[in-house]
């Protein structure tokens, strides 16, 4: 019995699109058999993707682990869009990829776009970044860009899609399948953090290990320092980046099914509140440096659809419509993630 029936027996799975998925412990777990995903392997989109791909703070991997990365990313984006699409109410997801006119050969500077349906400035969004990514060498979007994008509610996201750590399974030994099992995968990645390149010394980790480290560096850098330094600072950091960042976690080896975990997502403000600089974990991560902030205080993905900040909480946005949906309205069907933290601590 392959994994998907074994879990319709103990949980309701719903169908969105051609995944199947579970509401569970305040997340969502979406999964679809890998025999179903065989021929993503061989979209030559993906390989011409992984052929211009450049080792970032990933350093030495090989062409198939980087053509394995981007395929998994490429699902977990897929999942994403599909969840918009099933539960919208308005709002569409496009996909960088499907816009791009670069023919693939640089760093893509997003995943996509988030906007209302019917948003009038999609099509200078599109315009807009296309010209940047032309323009700059490595692909980069504009500071202003992204400012103006962000202004026009054509909001940027970035996806990221990690492969479950070791560690984070349980080590009591059960099925894969048992909910308890589960519960303790979605507990210990709800102690993991969302990540965002700072702007300056981003591979400076031998030497910078903290958000005061990281003021002293720039301040080092610039010739500046003092309180209004800091704030000049994170005004600066503001800039640049995507509105909205997730995180999603893979497993692929425990079934016969591709199995992705979504618990959330933050916008980017939320990183610079409260600033913390750390060193990402890994051996393979070099001297990456990333602002992270706590996936145990993500908001439940279907809460994009009712974010104030993000459309005005039903006042008038540039798409010259309103959202004005109830909670229970969007929440029908999946309830969102609780928003008290104090149930989880975040790993540092």
């Amino acid at each position: 019995m392959d994994f998907i029936a074994r879990w319709g027996r103990i949980v309701d799975i719903k169908k969105i699109q051609d995944y199947k998925v579970v509401y569970f412990n305040n997340g969502l777990i979406f999964f679809r058999p890998k025999s179903e995903l065989e021929n993503v392997y061989i979209d030559p989109v993906l390989h011409k993707i992984a052929d211009n791909t450049q080792n970032t703070w990933q350093k030495d991997r090989k062409y198939q682990e980087i053509l394995d990365n981007t395929v998994q990313g490429k699902i977990v984006e897929d999942m994403f869009k599909s969840f918009i699409n099933a539960h919208s109410r308005r709002i569409a997801y496009l996909s960088y990829d499907t816009i791009r006119s670069d023919s693939f050969k640089k760093h893509a500077p997003f995943d996509g776009f988030l906007f209302k349906e019917g948003n009038i400035y999609v099509d200078e969004a599109i315009e807009r970044v296309n010209n940047d990514v032309e323009r700059n060498k490595f692909g980069k979007v504009s500071d202003n860009t992204f400012d103006w994008l962000t202004k026009m509610s054509v909001f940027t996201v970035e996806i990221k899609s990690s492969k479950i750590p070791d560690k984070d399974y349980p080590k009591e030994e059960m099925p894969f399948t048992k909910l308890a099992y589960q519960q303790t995968i979605i507990d210990n990645l709800r102690k993991r953090d969302y990540f965002l390149y700072p702007k300056y010394g981003r591979s400076e980790g031998k030497n910078i290990h903290s958000f005061s480290d990281y003021v002293n560096y720039v301040g080092k850098k610039t010739s500046n320092k003092g309180g209004d330094f800091i704030s000049q600072l994170l005004a600066g950091e503001r800039k640049g980046h995507c509105d909205i960042y997730t995180r999603v976690f893979v497993d692929r080896n425990h079934s016969d099914s591709f199995i992705a975990y979504m618990l959330g997502y933050t916008l980017k403000t939320r990183f610079f509140e409260n600033p913390e600089i750390i060193n990402m974990p890994g051996g393979k991560s070099g001297d990456a440096v990333y602002f992270a902030y706590p996936i145990a205080l993500s908001r439940g993905l279907n809460q994009l659809f009712i974010d104030s900040e993000l459309w005005g909480n039903g006042e008038k946005v540039h798409a010259e419509s309103k959202i004005n949906y109830s909670f229970d309205q969007i929440t029908r069907d999946f309830p969102a993630v609780a928003e008290d933290p104090n149930d989880y601590k975040t790993e540092k």
